[in-house]
C-alpha cells in the first residue's frame, strides 16, 4: 500500500475542539462513543486526565445487551 502525504489545515485545532466538547456531552454505558463512518461500528473510550484509553471498538448492531456485557469486563 502506498503512504500519501496528509496536509492539515490551521482550521481543524478549531473542529477538534468543537469535536471534544460535542462528543464529551456523549457518553453511553459510562463512556465516550465515536461512531466510525464508514463502517457500523462505534469506538468506546474514556478520558483519565490527559489520557484517552480506547476501551472497546464494537460492531452498533449487535444487541446492546451484548454491547454491555463486552464493556463490563474492560471498564
Amino acid at each position: 500500500m502506498k503512504t500519501r502525504k496528509v496536509v492539515v489545515l490551521k482550521e481543524v485545532a478549531n473542529d477538534l475542539k468543537s469535536g471534544k466538547l460535542f462528543y464529551e456531552a456523549k457518553k453511553v454505558f459510562g463512556l465516550y462513543r465515536m461512531l466510525a463512518k464508514r463502517f457500523s461500528y462505534a469506538i468506546y473510550y474514556q478520558i483519565k486526565n490527559d489520557t484517552v484509553h480506547v476501551v472497546a471498538i464494537l460492531p452498533i448492531r449487535r444487541d446492546p445487551k451484548w454491547i454491555k456485557n463486552q464493556l463490563r469486563g474492560r471498564i
